[in-house]
């Protein structure tokens, strides 16, 4: 009986795995946060809040994706939002998927091919070798960057650790008769990976027909154990109807306008079909040949007509071929490589037909990948056996693994800034209207106006209602014009500081024009914008579109309340207000408004007008002094006094220093 060698030890290959991740990886620990790291990471109170991720954990059926949460809330308590303990978690984890993906592949080789390798406690070299390379060019395919420098992508690797975890359990089962006591303590743990795996992405739910591929890709070339196989097959098959169902009718969360989910107004679930057939074929392609050039964090991909697409149809077609493939390889005992292609399909089964508005993105390929490291074992294993050409195939997987560790690197260089990673986008596809508009935000959060504009402005042009991007130019173009108007303040008080008829006074005069001319000029372009905004607005009934419209109706209140322009405020806020009813927000700062109203109105002397105005905003924000002391004014001057008197009692009350009350109390 042959023994372990110290280079076959798991703690060896282990380590050789997590220092090519590292080497690889090494580079992106200073990546900043990006996207849905700040919605789902920075600004959620949930990830900081450690008893309510343990609700969401220990609640049967509801994902809410709790254990990713858990584990950045461990790293909030470590070291807060520095962004290297992060990707340092990242990429140890990618590390331990890595070493999974080796235990998959050595485990699958030993329960496949037992009658055809020595009997040895372990495995001989070369099948090591199979496996230490496939798990090698998981740690450090390019494409995979994306679920590993992206911070919040950490829910799909973990999804993948419990998914490898229950195939493990699974595969380790099958060693023994369920009458034995371990078969049942192997199902224990493949049930409970597969749980903790839906807790971290409700893609997984698709484990439970891996168990259901195996058995079929082992039995098909040997018609007496597949007929025992059809015989069962009906439980896990039972049971994976029964656990969707059960998530759904737990998720209702997700299902919004149009029974559509996660987004309204998107596409039918026939146009999702016909499109995701498409974009399969480009993942399949990323995954062979990874290129640079080919890789964008937006790809922009299209959905499909309504009609039938024929692009599509010849992409169903080959995935049609590619499954009789799996059948045909799996007759002929290359179960590996029929179970890698069955992998790849049943991991991407979710995004299959229900609509979703990214149609290719690449951290959705980090599971699926091991699919096509299955296939890329079966073939190593066929060349091993084959001395002439063994060496040459493994020298070749090697090069490769170094070229993947060179682009991982360049990909992680892409991801240090929001700047360079929409650049890269930009370069890639200049037609890509949200990569425009996300370039020209990020070059609006450095300051850089003028290629903000640019860029924005390219943006509408491809897309003449992108609603998100009229709203952030006209929030630079209303920027600019307070900022012209900062400056134009600062000139106005120096002007006071010098002599009129000295030569400096006439630069200032000079400086103070201009800065007039350039706050007009951009309050007028925003405010155009912000017209625009409108008008393609009503069209749309979306939360998303309601949400920009209620931001912009504020935002245009504020800068008309700046200019004193305080009808037109006052009418901004009101539609803010029929949006969002009861905003708080809202509902205060049109009662300021009012309040200022009402004041202007006082002072002409136009006392009906301002009893009205101040009125309002004692509706609105009650209980404010200066509101009360007004309209005590405007109802002493009416004749009204013993409702003034409350008002100045009032007042009183709320602030018993308020000089104006005390002494118009004392005079009533």
């Amino acid at each position: 009986m042959k023994s372990t060698t110290l280079l076959h030890h798991p703690v060896i290959i282990f380590c050789g795995l997590s220092i090519l991740v590292w080497l690889a990886y090494a580079n992106s620990l200073e990546a900043v946060f990006h996207f849905d790291d700040y919605f789902f990471l920075i600004n959620n109170p949930t990830a900081s809040d450690l008893s309510a991720i343990l609700d969401r954990l220990f609640w049967p059926f509801s994902s809410g994706r709790a254990l990713p949460l858990l584990t950045f809330y461990v790293n909030q308590q470590l070291h807060g939002q520095q962004v290297w303990g992060y990707h340092f978690f990242n990429i140890l984890l990618h590390a331990i998927n890595a070493f999974l993906v080796f235990r998959l592949v050595l485990f699958m080789q030993q329960r496949i091919y037992r009658d055809d390798i020595p009997k040895v406690l372990f495995l001989c070299r070369r099948e090591t070798i199979v496996a230490l390379l496939t798990a090698s060019l998981f740690a450090c395919h390019p494409l995979l960057t994306a679920s590993v420098t992206y911070i919040i992508q950490r829910s799909g690797q973990l999804a993948t650790t419990f998914y490898l975890l229950a195939t493990l359990s699974y595969l380790q089962l099958t060693v023994y008769s369920y009458r034995q006591r371990k078969f049942w303590l192997w199902l224990g743990l493949a049930l409970l990976c597969y749980w903790a795996a839906f807790k971290c992405k409700e893609m997984a739910l698709t484990w439970i027909l891996i168990p259901c591929l195996y058995e079929l890709a082992t039995r098909l070339h040997t018609p007496h154990r597949l007929l025992h196989f059809f015989r069962w097959v009906w439980l896990p098959l039972l049971t994976f109807v029964a656990v969707i169902s059960l998530y759904l009718l737990n998720a209702t969360h997700l299902f919004q306008n149009h029974g559509v989910i996660g987004f309204e107004g998107l596409w039918s679930p026939w146009v999702q079909f016909q499109s995701m057939c498409r974009a399969l074929v480009r993942y399949q392609l990323l995954l062979l040949l990874p290129f640079p050039q080919w890789m964008n964090v937006d790809h922009g991909f299209l959905p499909s007509p309504e009609e039938l697409d024929h692009w599509a149809v010849l992409a169903l077609i080959l995935h049609g071929m590619l499954g009789l493939l799996a059948f045909y390889l799996a007759k002929k005992r290359c179960v590996m490589a029929a179970m890698g292609i069955g992998w790849f399909y049943i991991t991407f089964t979710p995004y299959g037909l229900i609509p979703e508005k990214d149609l290719l993105v690449e951290y959705k390929a980090y599971l699926p990948s091991i699919g096509m490291m299955l296939i890329l074992a079966e073939g190593l294993i066929f060349v091993s056996s084959r001395p002439s050409v063994r060496q040459l195939a493994f020298a070749l997987v090697l090069v490769g693994i170094v070229v993947c560790v060179v682009g991982v690197r360049e990909r992680n260089k892409v991801y240090q800034t929001t700047l360079s990673l929409w650049k890269d986008a930009v370069s890639k596809n200049s037609d890509n209207v949200r990569a425009l508009h996300n370039l020209g935000h990020a070059y609006s959060e450095i300051n850089n106006y003028p290629a903000a504009i640019v860029y924005l402005q390219k943006a509408l042009q491809v897309e003449h209602d992108y609603l998100l991007c009229r709203l952030n130019l006209a929030r630079i173009y209303i920027y600019l014009a307070r900022t012209a108007h900062n400056a134009w303040y600062d000139l106005d008080q120096g002007m006071k500081l010098v002599s009129p008829d000295s030569p400096q006074a006439a630069r200032i005069t000079e400086q103070i024009e201009q800065q007039l001319l350039l706050r007009e000029k951009w309050y007028e372009e925003g405010f155009q914008e912000y017209d625009l905004l409108f008008q393609q607005a009503k069209l749309l009934k979306s939360s998303e579109s309601l949400e920009i419209k209620k931001d912009a109706h504020r935002e245009v209140a504020e800068a008309h309340a700046e200019q004193m322009n305080y009808q037109e405020a006052y009418y901004h806020y009101e539609e803010a207000l029929e949006v969002f009813i009861g905003d708080p927000r809202i509902k205060q700062r049109s009662a300021m408004v009012s309040f200022q109203m009402g004041v202007a109105a006082f002072e002409q002397k136009d006392f009906k007008t301002a009893l009205h105005w101040l009125q309002q905003s004692n509706a609105r924000w009650p209980n404010q002094p200066d509101v009360l002391y007004y309209l005590g004014l405007v109802l002493l001057l009416q004749g009204n006094l013993d409702a003034a008197r409350e008002n100045f009692v009032r007042v009183l009350e709320l602030q018993p220093t308020h000089p104006g009350s005390k002494a118009l109390l004392e005079e009533l």
